[in-house]
């Protein structure tokens, strides 16, 4: 499938309870990958309608994908639930093209939901990622309450900030059967706490096949043979919500100024849309990890000095994944960017060329979770009017998240090269003021050194709006 909405249908079916999931589907298993992208984004893609047991669906999302599912229970009539049920059974047997825009894994539940109260599709909206129609939903009272069915790792993200650098050693140790000094804590309810931490920590190995189901076994055995029967678990979980995220398609209005080694001024108008958008500067504070995702991000430029308009980039998808590493579950960060770019940073050059960069790196946290540092070592290609380019620009940043008043970013990226390029080093700061719910405002600073123009500073005024 390509996207984790679900609806769970839950109904007596020949005198037995049955629990099942409904889901929109791609069909690409007869399909070359390239053409099926290709009929994805011209909205001919073969997909389908799946009905399956429910059990079997969180069996593949926590165990097999490793992911959290979210459960939404919704507030519906009988006479709503009875016309969705009925449209549901209409579906069974028509074939619905998937579209990228209009038809997707998000808009196909949308749809049916409108079977069962058609006011829904006034709120329709050309882009729709699954939050977003989460958070409408939840908005027009259609859901009750949520709940989530945690996978491992992020029910270890949950109950993290219970250990200590102590608590931390003793697991790993028992885990690698250095030692069992958690069986002989003092204290019966700090035992029974780490008891259930570290069984949470050896389920989240046997997913990853990080360990052995002997190996496994055994120090579960362990674990229940020394359990106290009296005390149970008091862990406080750090419980996020993703209601609370803001809007995922937005456009940005910036005012750039520029100021060159040489002396020279360049004032710039800078304009981006995002039909599908997430960055690091958003308030990512709803999530144990900091992350940008971007679709068909297009962004221009008016060189103000020379009167010039310029498409300055277009991304086709770019996503970073900016996740503190832990000795016990692991986690790496890591991005990937595939786009079109201008070859020059200046006014002179008007065709875009395509580039892919991506890498892998190491997060963390420092003192809070509210402050993270990272490290990335990328690579990437470039064509350029018939040059090849290969290169690498390991990148370090720094993400300090101040509540809900704002955000300091901060990286740095230095370029290694087989050919000149627009970039040698990039240091980028920005401060973002968190204004309202679909308002940011911001200031950045850059300096960036170049191969191939001049030197310059750069301070940008900005203006984020999302929709």
């Amino acid at each position: 499938g390509t996207g984790p909405d679900l609806e769970r249908l839950k109904f007596k079916y020949q005198g037995k309870n049955v629990n099942h999931a409904i889901g929109y589907f791609a069909n690409y298993s007869k399909e070359n990958s390239i053409k099926f992208v290709i009929k994805a984004l011209i909205g001919n893609a073969p997909c389908i309608y799946l009905l399956e047991p429910y059990r079997n669906k969180v069996n593949q999302y926590n165990s097999q994908e490793k992911r959290s599912l979210w459960e939404y229970k919704l507030n519906l009539s009988q006479l709503q639930i009875n016309r969705l049920m009925l449209h549901i059974w209409e579906m069974k047997d028509i074939d619905v093209k998937y579209d990228f825009i209009n038809h997707n894994c998000v808009t196909a539940l949308l749809f049916l939901m409108y079977s069962a109260d058609e006011n829904l599709y006034q709120n329709n909206k050309l882009f729709s990622s699954p939050i977003d129609l989460i958070k409408d939903l939840y908005k027009l009272g259609y859901i009750k309450k949520a709940k989530i069915i945690p996978s491992e790792s992020y029910k270890f993200r949950m109950v993290e900030n219970n250990l200590s650098k102590h608590d931390i050693k003793k697991i790993k140790n028992f885990i690698n059967e250095k030692n069992n000094d958690i069986m002989h804590l003092d204290n019966d309810q700090h035992r029974e706490n780490i008891f259930s931490i570290t069984k949470t920590v050896l389920n989240d190995k046997l997913v990853k096949n990080k360990i052995s189901n002997n190996k496994y076994n055994l120090l579960i055995n362990r674990i229940q043979n020394s359990k106290s029967n009296t005390v149970k678990s008091n862990l406080k979980y750090n419980i996020k919500n993703p209601l609370n995220k803001s809007r995922s398609s937005g456009a940005s209005l910036s005012y750039q100024n520029r100021v060159m080694n040489s002396g020279k001024n360049e004032n710039i108008i800078n304009f981006n849309i995002r039909p599908v958008y997430n960055s690091l500067i958003n308030d990512n504070s709803d999530y144990f990890n900091e992350f940008e995702l971007q679709l068909m991000n297009l962004e221009s430029k008016y060189f103000i000095n020379n009167n010039k308009i310029r498409f300055d980039n277009l991304d086709v998808v770019k996503i970073k994944n900016i996740i503190p590493y832990s000795k016990l579950v692991g986690g790496l960060s890591g991005k990937i960017r595939i786009n079109l770019e201008r070859e020059t940073l200046n006014d002179n050059s008007k065709n875009l060329f395509p580039n892919i960069n991506g890498g892998i790196g190491l997060t963390k946290s420092l003192l809070t979770d509210k402050l993270k540092t990272y490290s990335i070592l990328n690579i990437g290609y470039s064509y350029f009017k018939n040059i090849n380019m290969i290169y690498s620009n390991p990148e370090i940043g720094i993400i300090y998240q101040q509540g809900n008043l704002g955000k300091l970013n901060l990286s740095y990226q230095k370029y290694f090269t087989n050919q000149r390029y627009k970039y040698k080093e990039l240091l980028d700061i920005e401060q973002v003021i968190f204004y309202k719910d679909s308002i940011d405002f911001s200031a950045s600073y850059k300096i960036i050194k170049s191969d191939l123009e001049s030197n310059f500073q750069e301070l940008s005024f900005n203006y984020y709006y999302y929709f």
